[in-house]
């Protein structure tokens, strides 16, 4: 009778401690997966702020090299009558300029108070189209003097027609403080884009450019 409850004891703590052993390893496993998850997630994490932060320095630098060009043209013209037909050369020449220093934009212009088009890099003699409508016009007339990066619109002149395209704009101030009109750069999409679709984010992940209002300017 003895030998028969020993054996029972020996057997159920045999089964105890098959199922404490039986769960530490599932504990093990389930902490292992939980770790590899973790660095995963981390390693996840870590590239995609490696690919933020390169995507950051880049639009930086673009946006960066544009708005200094832009500032350096809306301070000639404090002086610089952009009306008199003499200056006409020195005007193009010098969006001619800032141009050939600027990748991936298709032209820099002038336009006057009433938001007609002045002068542009692309030509000498530019046509006197109405920019007016345009919300990269209106947000300067209404005298907000920073930079502005407009919406994605279709271009509707010289080598942006049809193509899309984002105005780069500042306002162009009087020696007075008075509104003397706009300059911009039209910087090209499409340039842009093949610039995003070098960053390698793997088939899961997507980037995109969007402004601090939260429109999306492009993606590769």
């Amino acid at each position: 009778m003895k030998r028969g409850i020993l054996r029972l004891s020996i057997g159920a703590y045999l089964i105890a401690f098959n199922s404490v052993l039986a769960g530490l390893v599932l504990a093990i496993l389930v902490a292992e997966i939980g770790y590899d998850r973790a660095r995963t997630i981390n390693e996840f994490v870590r590239e995609i702020d490696n690919v933020s932060d390169v995507l950051s320095g880049h639009m930086r630098e673009s946006f960066g090299v544009i708005d200094q060009a832009l500032l350096g043209m809306a301070e000639i013209l404090v002086t610089e009558n952009m009306d008199d037909p003499a200056n006409a050369r020195f005007f193009f020449e010098r969006l001619v300029e800032r141009q050939r220093l600027t990748f991936g934009t298709y032209a820099y212009y002038l336009l006057d108070p009433d938001g007609r088009l002045r002068y542009v890099s692309s030509t000498p003699k530019a046509e006197p189209v109405d920019f007016s409508p345009l919300p990269s016009f209106q947000v300067h007339r209404e005298n907000s003097p920073g930079l502005y990066i407009g919406a994605p619109i279709h271009g509707t002149y010289g080598d942006a027609a049809g193509k899309w395209v984002v105005h780069v704009t500042r306002r162009i101030s009087r020696a007075d403080g008075s509104f003397a009109g706009v300059v911009g750069a039209i910087l090209s999409l499409d340039d842009l884009r093949q610039a995003l679709s070098q960053l390698n984010v793997g088939p899961d992940c997507a980037i995109g450019v969007f402004r601090a209002d939260g429109i999306l300017l492009t993606r590769p």
